[in-house]
């Protein structure tokens, strides 16, 4: 709308569909320029968070293990499977998150 009102004495209609043309393509690369600059921190976050999610599984497992370890000479093993199956299934939560549909 302002290329047309800016060119309201012109009578080519070719010529105010260029300067349009010209804006849109101003308006797409500044877009583009700005898309760009999060996009390298994006990508490490997304290839670094699987690794740290199953690391975070192994620190559950361990915890428990050791905590089953102190524990062992007073309770049953009903008091290990708990703590490794909630590790388990935020591993599990979180290979969905990472993982693309």
């Amino acid at each position: 709308m302002r290329e047309a009102r800016l060119s309201a004495g012109i009578s080519s209609d070719a010529g105010i569909k260029e300067r349009a043309a010209s804006s849109f393509g101003e308006i797409v690369r500044a877009e583009a320029r700005r898309i760009r600059l999060g996009m390298g921190l994006l990508a490490t976050i997304g290839a670094t968070s699987p690794f740290v999610g199953l690391f975070g599984t192994v620190w559950g497992i361990n915890e428990q293990l050791y905590r089953h370890l102190e524990i062992a000479d007073h309770q049953p093993c009903q008091w290990l499977a708990p703590g490794i199956a909630e590790a388990l299934l935020a591993t599990a939560l979180g290979l969905v998150a990472a993982i693309p549909p």
